[in-house]
């Protein structure tokens, strides 16, 4: 972290101050650096759900559409999509 980006002052429970402290020393990083990679995981992980969510309607749009398209072909081949 560069001495220049803001400073927060914050108040946190000692167990989770104690936690954020081992983890830092286990990911070899100072609080500071563990904090702000948490906070950074937090929201990354909410905009890869909102990704999620839209991925599974496109999904579920694109399979309506290859099943119409397959009954579509059925009607025009007798119900066999390979014949020509």
């Amino acid at each position: 972290m560069a001495r220049n980006e803001p400073q927060v002052n914050l108040r946190m429970p000692e167990a989770l101050k104690t936690a954020l402290d081992a983890a830092a020393l286990e990911n070899k990083r100072s609080l500071t650096a563990e904090i702000v990679a948490r906070l950074q995981a937090s929201f990354d992980a909410e905009q890869a759900d909102i990704s999620v969510t839209d991925l599974a309607k496109l999904l579920d749009a694109q399979e309506a559409r290859l099943k119409a398209w397959a009954l579509s072909i059925a009607s025009h081949t007798g119900g066999d999509i390979y014949k020509k």
